[in-house]
């Protein structure tokens, strides 16, 4: 039997790998993904996280949340996101700026508030 042009070590596997495959692996392996493309098994969406498509999957084709809001019902995944959108029930404020007291619906919005106003300054929350 004539040995394959890919196999380099003899035992009869092609020895070439798929260099996506190969970075996918070795990031895996190490905890996080940078350069994998991990796909949902139900569309088109690519992830860099196993955990980020267990997640979507969850939410996105099986309808199962994490968090819900007790006034509506409606699901989140992320705390944060679930706590922005009870204060559009209540018009509270849940973040408040650890530098200057200014409060804020929004994590995000407080997070840009703090890099911005007070050059990023580590807050106690």
């Amino acid at each position: 039997m004539r040995q394959s042009d890919d196999d380099v070590d003899g035992d009869g596997d092609d020895d070439h790998h798929d260099d996506d495959a190969d970075a996918a692996e070795t990031n895996i392996v190490y905890g996080f993904a940078l350069f994998a493309k991990i796909r949902c098994s139900f569309c088109e969406k690519n992830y860099s996280h196993p955990k980020a498509v267990r997640r979507h999957e969850r939410a996105a084709h099986f309808g199962v949340f994490t968090y819900r809001c007790h006034i509506c019902g409606k699901g989140f995944q992320n705390k944060d996101n679930m706590t922005g959108h009870l204060s559009e029930h209540t018009g509270g404020k849940f973040y408040k700026c650890g530098v200057c007291g200014v409060e804020f619906r929004w994590r995000a919005s407080l997070d840009c508030h703090v890099k911005k106003r007070h050059n990023n300054i580590a807050q106690n929350l």
